[in-house]
């Protein structure tokens, strides 16, 4: 135990280093999105879709993060005259059946944020 204390204590300030390699955000997210598929995992994929978007649209509409699901949706409906249950059904529906459906869903969810930007 004294061995373990005395080897992992640090001798001076921390140093920083550089990371060797800088990577984008695209580069990553389309990395993410080969391995969810190569996993066949649609129910992660959507989760994050819809997260992301439910995210911007709250920072958008000025919906804290916190707030929750039936508050965006008010949100969604009173400021920005979106059908509630249409986006009820985009941000918190069922697991997409196969990869056309996931598909289709980051279409939709992008032109419900494009629709909710342009009001």
């Amino acid at each position: 135990m004294v061995l373990a204390l005395v080897r992992g204590r640090r001798l001076g300030a921390i140093v920083t280093e550089d990371l060797p390699v800088v990577v984008s955000s695209t580069e990553t997210t389309l990395a993410r999105g080969r391995l969810y598929r190569r996993a066949a995992d649609r129910q992660r994929s959507a989760a994050a879709l819809r997260a992301g978007t439910a995210r911007r649209l709250g920072r958008t509409l000025q919906v804290p993060p916190e707030a929750g699901r039936e508050h965006l949706l008010d949100a969604l409906e009173g400021l920005a005259g979106v059908d509630r249950r249409q986006a009820d059904m985009l941000l918190y529906g069922p697991v997409p059946p196969d990869d056309k459906a996931l598909a289709s869903l980051a279409i939709r969810l992008d032109h419900l944020e494009s629709e909710v930007r342009s009001r």
